[in-house]
C-alpha cells in the first residue's frame, strides 16, 4: 500500500466483535471456555467485514489508493489508466521523427501501420492525471485556471497566455523539452483547461533563451536562442542543454581536439589497447586502457613526479640483499623485455629481505612506493619502507591479488592512485603492488625493503623470520619511489640517478578562444580523479601558477566546486580512480552554482571576479602545474556554453548514464 498518511480515524478501527459481544455476558460466565468459544464463534465474520469498512474509510481515497483501488477513483471523476499513442513504434523514417530508424534495421511502416500504441500509467503518474482531471472538472477555463494548472501538473513556471483574437489563445509553457518516450506530449493537450468555444495552441519555449533579432536585447540569435514549437511538432524542443557552444572531445585515440595544445617536455609510460605498456615520446599525449579488459579510461594527465628509487629496472645495484640472492633477467617485465629480476630466497632461518638504504627521504613527509611483482615459487611478498612496523607495512598476496596488513585499508584498485595501499593485476601473472606512508619525525633505514614471506601467510606481522627454501622466490621489476599520496604511471631509473617525468599539459591558448564569453557561462567536464586529498586541484583552471581562478576545482576532501574570490562547492565527495561528471555555471555578482554526478545543485551569488582572464591567459584541464593546485587523472569529455544553464540541466548532464 502507499506510505502516504491515513486519514484520521474518528471510528475507533478496528473493533473485534468477539470480545465485544463476550463482554456482554453476565460476570458468572467468566471462566467458562466452552461458554466462549460457542459465543465468539459466530463474530469472527464481523471482524473481516469491520477490516473491509476500515479500509474504505481510510485507504481507498485519492491520496492512498493503489492499483483498481486508484482505478475506482479515477472512473469517479472520468479519468482512465490508459495514455493513447503514448508509445512509438518504431519504423523506418527520419532522424527527426519520434519513432524513425535506420535503414534495414527496421520495418517500413505502410499507410495504415499504428505508428503508437497506448501506454499505462503507474500509480505515482495516474494519481497525478486524476488530480489534473479534478482541476479541470472544477476550472472555469480562465487564463489564471489554465497557467496554474498547467505549471502545477507539469511542474514548470511562468506559463503564459496570450490573446490571438477571435477566441482562440497560445498558451506558452516556458522550461520544457518533450522527448521521444515521453508520455508528457499526449496529455498536455487534455490538462488545458478550456471554456466553451475558445481554442487554446500550446507551444514549448524557453522564457530566458527566446530566439530573435539581434537588436532585440531580450532575444537570442541561431544556436542559442530556442525557437518556440507546437507539441505536435515531431522534433522535440532544442534545448539549450543539447547546444553546447564547443565540445572537446578525449575518447578518440590519436585524435586532439584542433584548439589543444598539448605538451610534455619527457617521455611516460602507459597501457595500449592490447594491454601492453608502452612508452610515449615527448609531447606524445598517452590514451590509457586498462591491462585487463583494454577498456579505454582517457587521455592521461599527470603532474610531474620523480623516481627516487635507483637501479628500478635491474634491482641490483645500489639494492643490498639479506638471506636472499638476485638473478637478472630472469623473466619478462610488464614492458615485454626480459629484464625481470628475480629475488630468491635462502635456506636458512632469518628474516629474507632485499633493501636500499641511500633513497633521499625527507622526515614527516608523505611518500608513494611502488613495484612491479610476479610469483614464481613464493606466493607472498610484503613490503615496508622507513623501517618502521608502526609506520606501516602490507603483505601482497599473489596469488589472489590480495592484501592484509596495518596499511591494507582500500583492497585491489585502479593501478594508478589507491592510496594507501593496492594491488592491481597488469596480466600475464604481474602485479603492481601499492604502499602509501608518512616518514616518521626521523627517518629510520633502510628506506625500503622488500621481504619475501613464502608461500604462508606471515603470522608474526612485520618482517617475519622464516625458514626458505633455497631458490625459491619471485620476479620483480619497476620499483618506483615518488613524493605524494598516489602512485603515477612507471619512470624508469636506469642510469643510477633520480628521474623525473615532466607534467603533462593540456591547455587552450589565448590565440584559440573565440569562442569563449567570461562575464559568463557553463562547464560540464567528465574526468577521473587520482588525488586522494587535494589541496587546491584545478580541473579546469588558468596554466600559471598560484591562486588564480578556478572554473572547476577539487578541494582536500575531494568536494567539486569553483573559485573567483568566492567558494562554491557541490555537495558529495569525488571517489578517486572513479569516473565522474562535473558542472558549474557562472555570472560575476550574480549567480554560481555546481553539480556533481546527478546530485543536489549548490548555488551562491556573490562570485567577484568572474573567469574573463581565461580569455587572456588561456586555461588548461586538470593538471596545471602549479604545485598543490595540480593534479592527476584521465580527461574525457569538455563542454562550455556561453549561457547559464538551469538546475535541471545541470542534474541531467551530470546523472550517470546521461550522454
Amino acid at each position: 500500500m502507499s506510505d502516504a498518511p491515513k486519514l484520521p480515524d474518528v471510528l475507533g478501527f478496528p473493533h473485534d466483535h468477539e470480545e465485544i459481544a463476550w463482554g456482554h455476558f453476565l460476570a458468572q460466565h467468566v471462566g467458562k471456555a466452552y461458554t466462549e468459544a460457542f459465543v465468539t464463534a459466530f463474530y469472527a465474520p464481523y471482524n473481516t467485514l469491520d477490516k473491509a469498512l476500515a479500509d474504505l474509510y481510510t485507504l481507498r481515497w485519492l491520496e492512498t489508493a493503489t492499483g483498481q483501488q486508484l482505478d475506482g477513483v479515477g472512473n469517479i471523476v472520468g479519468k482512465p489508466r490508459e495514455v493513447p499513442n503514448s508509445v512509438y513504434l518504431p519504423f523506418f523514417g527520419f532522424i527527426s521523427q519520434p519513432a524513425g530508424r535506420a535503414f534495414g534495421t527496421y520495418r517500413m511502416r505502410l499507410e495504415r501501420d499504428p505508428y503508437a500504441v497506448s501506454g499505462f500509467l503507474g500509480d505515482l503518474e495516474y494519481r497525478v492525471a486524476i488530480k489534473t482531471k479534478i482541476a479541470i472538472n472544477n476550472s472555469h477555463g480562465t487564463a489564471e485556471d489554465i497557467m496554474r494548472v498547467v505549471n502545477d501538473i507539469l511542474g514548470v513556471t511562468k506559463t503564459s497566455i496570450f490573446d490571438m483574437g477571435n477566441a482562440n489563445a497560445a498558451l506558452m509553457i516556458n522550461d520544457m523539452t518533450i522527448t521521444y518516450a515521453d508520455y508528457r506530449a499526449e496529455i498536455i493537450d487534455e490538462i488545458i483547461p478550456r471554456a466553451a468555444g475558445v481554442q487554446i495552441f500550446p507551444y514549448l519555449f524557453d522564457l530566458t533563451k527566446t530566439f530573435g533579432f539581434s537588436n532585440q536585447l531580450i532575444y537570442f540569435g541561431f544556436g542559442v536562442g530556442i525557437l518556440a514549437r507546437m507539441i505536435n511538432s515531431n522534433i522535440p524542443p532544442i534545448s539549450i542543454a543539447n547546444t553546447p557552444t564547443i565540445t572537446f572531445d578525449f575518447m578518440t585515440p590519436g585524435v586532439m581536439p584542433s584548439v589543444i595544445t598539448f605538451t610534455r617536455t619527457t617521455t611516460a609510460r602507459y597501457f595500449d589497447d592490447t594491454g601492453a605498456m608502452k612508452t610515449a615520446a615527448i609531447n606524445q599525449p598517452r590514451w590509457d586502457y586498462d591491462p585487463i579488459t583494454h577498456v579505454l579510461k582517457g587521455l592521461l594527465l599527470e603532474d610531474v613526479r620523480t623516481n627516487l628509487a635507483l637501479y628500478s629496472d635491474r634491482l641490483n645495484s645500489n639494492w643490498t640483499v639479506s638471506q636472499t640472492s638476485t638473478g637478472l633477467n630472469a623473466g619478462v617485465a610488464p614492458d615485454g623485455t626480459t629484464t625481470a629480476t628475480k629475488l630468491v630466497e635462502n635456506a636458512t632461518t632469518s628474516i629474507h629481505y632485499y633493501a636500499q638504504y641511500s633513497v633521499p627521504l625527507l622526515a614527516s613527509t608523505q611518500y608513494t612506493f611502488s613495484i612491479f611483482v610476479k610469483a614464481a615459487e613464493n606466493r607472498y611478498l610484503q613490503i615496508s619502507f622507513d623501517n618502521n612496523s608502526a609506520g606501516g607495512h602490507t603483505t601482497f598476496d599473489l596469488q589472489t591479488g590480495t592484501i592484509s596488513g596495518p596499511s591494507a585499508l582500500h583492497g585491489s584498485g585502479a593501478i594508478l592512485g589507491t592510496p594507501p595501499s593496492s594491488i592491481q593485476d597488469v596480466g600475464n601473472g604481474w602485479y603492481r603492488c601499492v604502499i602509501t606512508n608518512t616518514i616518521g619525525t626521523t627517518v629510520g633505514s633502510p628506506r625500503i625493503m622488500l621481504v619475501l614471506v613464502s608461500n604462508s601467510m606471515p603470522n608474526s606481522g612485520f618482517a617475519p623470520s622464516y625458514v626458505g627454501t633455497a631458490g625459491n622466490g619471485v620476479l620483480i621489476w619497476g620499483a618506483q619511489m615518488e613524493l605524494g599520496d598516489y602512485v603515477t604511471s612507471y619512470i624508469t631509473t636506469p642510469a643510477g640517478t633520480a628521474t623525473a617525468r615532466a607534467v603533462d599539459s593540456c591547455q587552450i591558448n589565448p590565440a584559440n578562444m573565440s569562442w569563449y564569453n567570461g562575464d559568463g557561462g557553463s562547464w560540464v567536464i567528465e574526468f577521473t580523479l587520482f588525488d586522494q586529498s587535494p589541496a587546491n586541484t584545478r580541473i579546469i583552471g588558468r596554466p600559471n601558477t598560484g591562486g588564480t581562478p578556478g572554473a572547476m576545482t577539487v578541494g582536500t576532501t575531494r568536494i567539486l566546486g569553483q573559485y573567483d574570490g568566492v567558494g562554491c562547492n557541490a555537495p558529495g565527495t569525488i571517489p578517486i580512480n572513479t569516473y565522474a561528471k562535473g558542472a558549474t555555471t557562472w555570472q560575476p555578482g550574480s549567480l554560481a552554482k555546481s553539480c556533481l554526478n546527478g546530485g543536489a545543485v549548490n548555488k551562491v551569488t556573490n562570485m567577484t571576479i568572474g573567469y574573463s582572464t581565461y580569455a587572456t591567459n588561456g586555461l588548461r584541464f586538470i593538471s596545471t602545474g602549479a604545485g598543490t593546485d595540480s593534479g592527476s587523472g584521465y580527461l574525457k569529455n569538455v563542454r562550455y556554453w556561453k549561457e547559464i544553464l538551469t538546475d535541471n540541466d545541470m542534474m541531467l548532464l551530470t546523472a550517470p548514464g546521461a550522454p
